[in-house]
């Protein structure tokens, strides 16, 4: 339980800092993966950030495109998408930057 709980404020600061990247994309983290059976995933920045329901986010790691999100519902700090394309295994912790 402790290790989640360091894990989630590690994701939390550094979203903080990814929200707003130079050019005005908005640029955060996957907080959760998808449930069993589900292809829906948890990301970092929400509508106080500018997201909004339709919006698309590429998955990055290692500046390499791994994924594509669709938003599906938004929250002021978080949102939810479903996972559109998938090149790799998405994992917590993964860029993702709406273009």
């Amino acid at each position: 339980m402790l290790k989640e709980f360091i894990a989630a404020i590690a994701i939390f600061t550094v979203s903080l800092a990814l929200s707003t990247g130079p050019d005005n994309s908005i640029k955060g983290l996957i907080a959760s993966l998808n449930k069993p059976g589900t292809i829906a995933v948890q990301i970092t920045v929400g509508a106080a950030d500018g997201v909004k329901e339709g919006d698309e986010f590429v998955v990055q790691r290692e500046k390499k495109d791994v994924g594509k999100l669709l938003v599906i519902s938004v929250d002021e700090q978080t949102a939810t998408a479903n996972i559109i394309a998938v090149d790799d295994k998405l994992e917590i912790g993964d860029l993702v930057v709406r273009k």
